[in-house]
């Protein structure tokens, strides 16, 4: 990417993404990129600034919610050109995981401070609240899948202490369910796909290890390891492979200072791995 960054939010795949917002930076918290499978352009800024929120949707139909230091219930939605402000989050939160194919249909889930289990679900104009999560989660991956079929997998909760957790939990449109655990528990990752053949890669980082370059996949009743990330990050560009695991893509990220590379998941001679592009 043109700037390196961590913590920030994305949507899209491996042909055509758009990522926007970071941490720690406050001249980048506004910054959109737009990638078309080779090159990554500068866009047209946010109207404000966002890290830690969540996102997802399309390289051209996207939302952006929630975060820091942007007033924590915020939202705006993308068209591909420019960033329009939409009606706020009820529940105002960072670390919130996002779901969803579009900036008309889209899901909020989880998020601190404190951490929440609390889910919303906008349809184009509103928000509002649906079934919690079973457990109470921050840093959750839930961009695998639309609103309507949708797993949320790991995060930091009461239950599940930083560092260790691993549960996932599956949304069918109107609730919540307890599926197969991950291999390794993490947090701030990223992830891509569906209910049945998701992805998950790196999180957590230092000073815990085994999280920050490996990759797990999901076939819809368990979790297996596969081929590791190039090079080991956390805090990804969320909702980047959306809707197919095929299509999964990691960009910025700490590792553990801010970078912009980017990694696209391919298939050669049927294995499965990252390589940089």
């Amino acid at each position: 990417m043109n700037t390196a960054r961590s913590h920030g939010g994305g949507g899209g795949d491996q042909t055509a993404a758009t990522v926007a917002g970071d941490a720690n930076v406050p001249a980048d918290k506004v910054k959109t990129e737009t990638y078309d499978g080779s090159t990554w352009t500068n866009a047209n800024n946010l109207n404000s600034s966002y890290e830690e929120a969540g996102s997802c949707g399309s390289s051209t139909s996207m939302g952006i919610f929630g975060g820091s230091p942007t007033p924590p219930a915020a939202f705006e939605s993308w068209d591909g050109t420019c960033w329009t402000a939409g009606n706020s989050l009820n529940t105002g939160r960072y670390g919130v995981a996002g779901a969803g194919a579009s900036a008309t249909s889209l899901l909020a889930i989880g998020g601190g401070d404190p951490n929440t289990a609390n889910v919303e679900e906008f349809d184009g104009t509103c928000w509002t609240e649906v079934n919690n999560l079973l457990a109470t989660t921050q840093y959750a991956f839930g961009q695998m899948g639309p609103t309507a079929a949708c797993l949320c997998a790991g995060g930091t909760s009461p239950q599940y202490p930083s560092g260790t957790p691993g549960k996932v939990e599956e949304y069918d449109g109107t609730s919540w369910t307890e599926v197969g655990d991950q291999v390794k528990g993490r947090r701030t990752g990223g992830s891509a796909g569906s209910t049945s053949d998701a992805l998950v890669f790196g999180g957590d980082g230092p000073p815990i290890p085994g999280r920050a370059d490996q990759t797990e996949s999901w076939n819809g009743t368990s979790w297996t390891e596969v081929g590791d990330l190039a090079t080991a990050r956390y805090a990804q560009m969320q909702g980047q492979g959306v809707n197919a695991a095929m299509t999964a893509m990691s960009s910025g990220g700490d590792i553990p200072a801010k970078t912009g590379l980017t990694e696209e998941w391919s298939i050669p001679d049927a294995i499965k791995t990252f390589t940089a592009s």
